[in-house]
């Protein structure tokens, strides 16, 4: 029995020798830095070590609506799985994978357009609960999703982003916004704190357009300050 036990003591020991090593490698020589790719090749994928957060939120937000999706946008749309997976430690690298299947420049276009809008049809971001399909849209500066209906957890994650998820009061407003039109909200903390709805200028068309953003008041402060991990630091 005390074979047993002190087999069971070394064996932690060593573990704890690992762990401590490994810390010690990383702190020589990612200290400092934002990323592997500013250090020695390691011989694995880049690692990004700080999670972008967003920008705290602007009383007037405006942009180009970048792309026009249908119903059922799930999250594997959004942030693809496969071989995209091994990049979700790499924010940047796997903000390229953002609507890949549906538009290839996708990233590109939202990058050269300094962010701006989504829009959607019924049941967006269902599947998974996968954080990466906020959190890479938020990288690339989207401001707002715009759809028919949310899937809830995905709904969640975009406001502890700091991304905007609107619901049209009206359905048959989604046919009223097409592709590249510029969209812009006003006194946005205003317009949030006054009730539930927010009116949305399409200045494109010259319209103005309903919606709900069904928010709670910790939901509010949360995309005011520009996502959970801001209004956390306060």
């Amino acid at each position: 029995m005390s074979f047993f036990l002190a087999w069971a003591r070394v064996r932690k020991l060593v573990c704890l020798m690992v762990v401590f090593l490994l810390a010690a490698y990383f702190i020589k020589f990612v200290d400092g830095k934002k990323s592997f790719s500013e250090c020695p090749k390691y011989g694995f994928d880049k690692i990004w070590l700080d999670l972008p957060v967003a920008q705290k939120i602007q009383p007037v937000i405006g942009g180009a609506t970048l792309i026009k999706l249908g119903d059922n946008i799930t999250t594997d749309h959004i942030t693809p799985a496969g071989t995209w997976l091994k990049y979700r430690s790499n924010v940047p690298k796997y903000s390229e994978s953002v609507f890949s299947a549906i538009d290839a420049q996708f990233h590109e276009k939202a990058k050269t357009a300094g962010g701006g809008f989504v829009i959607a049809g019924e049941n967006y971001g269902q599947g998974s609960s996968r954080e990466h399909a906020a959190l890479c849209p938020m990288y690339l500066g989207i401001k707002g999703i715009i759809a028919k209906s949310f899937a809830r957890i995905h709904k969640d994650n975009l406001v502890n982003f700091g991304i905007l998820p609107l619901t049209f009061s009206n359905s048959a407003d989604y046919d009223a916004v097409d592709q590249s039109d510029k969209l812009e909200i006003n006194d946005l903390a205003k317009q949030l704190e006054a009730g539930d709805s927010l009116i949305i200028k399409n200045v494109t068309k010259g319209k103005e357009i309903k919606v709900k953003h069904g928010f709670s008041p910790r939901q509010i402060d949360i995309i005011l300050a520009g996502g959970l991990l801001n209004f956390t630091k306060g």
